[in-house]
């Protein structure tokens, strides 16, 4: 199998089985990234070898590979980054029940809703270096941008 047709193979995959807005992004980014649709076709011909019968084991749904979908690490992080850049949900809006909150000096009583923005705080220069930049890298500890994002939870 030729590298176009892993780049198809790719295509397809996130068509039929993740089709939404995260689908287009993720696709778009790593179509026109470069290196990284590179690191997902190495990735997918590894498994393939690996835990399946050589090249093209995910088209004939191999069942040992296929479970090895959910081990894709760069995989997951290119869908994790186009979901940073492109959040399904812009505004997320919770109610402060237990006690009252103090959010950057104001005081928001209980039984208040509080609104909150993925779409912003996804793109903060304070948390995310070149926001603005699709860098799958910085969800699998690379360079500058490299960091674990379960510290923040």
């Amino acid at each position: 199998m030729n590298g176009h047709s892993y780049k198809y193979l790719l295509f397809f995959f996130f068509l039929l089985f993740f089709y939404n807005n995260k689908t287009c992004s993720t696709c778009s980014n790593l179509f026109q990234g470069g290196h990284w649709l590179d690191r997902v076709l190495e990735e997918i011909k590894m498994i393939e070898t690996k835990y399946g019968t050589g090249p093209g084991a995910f088209g004939r749904a191999e069942p040992n590979a296929a479970k090895e979908v959910f081990n894709m690490d760069v995989l997951y992080a290119c869908v994790k980054e186009a979901v940073r850049m492109y959040p399904p949900l812009m505004f997320l809006m919770r109610q402060v029940c237990n006690k009252p909150l103090n959010v950057c000096g104001y005081d928001i009583p209980i039984g208040s809703r509080v609104w909150v923005s993925t779409a912003v705080a996804q793109r903060l220069p304070e948390v995310f270096s070149n926001p603005d930049t699709y860098d799958p890298g910085r969800w699998l500890q690379e360079g500058d941008n490299g960091f674990d994002i379960r510290k923040f939870f």
